[in-house]
């Protein structure tokens, strides 16, 4: 039901979801989040750039911010209220909550690679899931959901990621918000080979199967459980990990190394290799590198 209210020259519309069930309800915030023009106005590097001529990689998706404000509008208007519960972890899924030391890198142009610089951090991660009621009508009328979530902080600001990223997960799903750009940066970062084409792969939180049993996170290795397997050396987290070999793989030094290591894994990309297999090539270039 509907009704207007308003002076002349100005006419707003009221709609009354009183007797509408959550699902109902849903439908009225999924038309309203549908008119809004949401703008990709945060920027995220994937690859630093290693040359005068070079932009490097990322890509640009929606902030938080903007998804916050569209839902609240929708959520107002359908008379929805969303509650999350706290964080849990599901150790038997490999959830948990870590800290981890991470050394400084910066890209040395004249070699074409990362050098240390010395300075150590202490970040903060967690994975795990939030558990979610979407209520309507009253606390019988509800929907109830479980988000994953998956973040790290160098202070004190690890809980809040967590909430963010919980939001920002439900509300992009939910309502099939396109916060990233079309274009994965996996795509294009092969490591230096010519161009592939990746095929499809089944998201780990959201897919139709709800992930394989190959997609849980790696096992987080605390420095001294490394220490026999690197030599002492500190091993980045993953992602910086897939950047740095994705760097380095395209330098004539270590192009051949990288493409070779990659065939004889049956991997196509860096992304294909397991976390082992990526500390391994790491330590296989750094040996290389500290022979010249």
């Amino acid at each position: 039901m509907m009704s207007t209210a308003g002076g002349e020259g100005e006419r707003e519309t009221y709609i009354d979801v009183s007797d509408l069930n959550v699902f109902q309800r849903l439908n009225i915030a999924y038309k309203v989040i549908a008119d809004y023009k949401f703008v990709k106005d945060k920027y995220v590097e994937t690859r630093r750039p290693n040359k005068k001529d070079d932009k490097g990689d990322g890509y640009w998706y929606v902030s938080i911010g903007q998804i916050l404000e569209a839902v609240r509008n929708a959520h107002a208007q359908a008379g929805l209220v969303v509650i999350f519960g706290v964080p849990e972890y599901d150790t038997e899924k490999g959830e948990k909550r870590y800290t981890y030391i991470k050394k400084e890198q910066k890209w040395n142009p004249n070699y074409l690679r990362y050098d240390y610089t010395g300075k150590e951090t202490t970040w903060y991660a967690a994975n795990g899931h939030v558990n979610v009621c979407i209520y309507g009508r009253d606390e019988d009328d509800c929907i109830r959901t479980t988000v994953a979530f998956e973040v790290q902080d160098n202070s004190d600001k690890l809980t809040n990621k967590i909430l963010t990223n919980a939001q920002r997960s439900l509300y992009r799903t939910l309502y099939a918000i396109d916060g990233d750009d079309a274009q994965d940066p996996e795509a294009i970062n092969n490591g230096g080979d010519e161009p592939v084409d990746e095929p499809p792969r089944e998201d780990r939180f959201f897919g139709s199967n709800g992930g394989s049993a190959n997609d849980t996170p790696p096992e987080f290795k605390t420095a001294d459980q490394l220490e026999p397997m690197t030599g002492g050396r500190i091993i980045p987290p993953e992602k910086e990990l897939d950047n740095i070999l994705n760097v380095k793989g395209a330098t004539p030094q270590h192009k051949e190394l990288v493409k070779n290591f990659k065939l004889s894994n049956g991997a196509r990309s860096i992304y294909d290799l397991s976390f082992d297999q990526k500390v391994e090539l790491y330590n296989i270039i750094l040996d290389q590198e500290g022979e010249q």
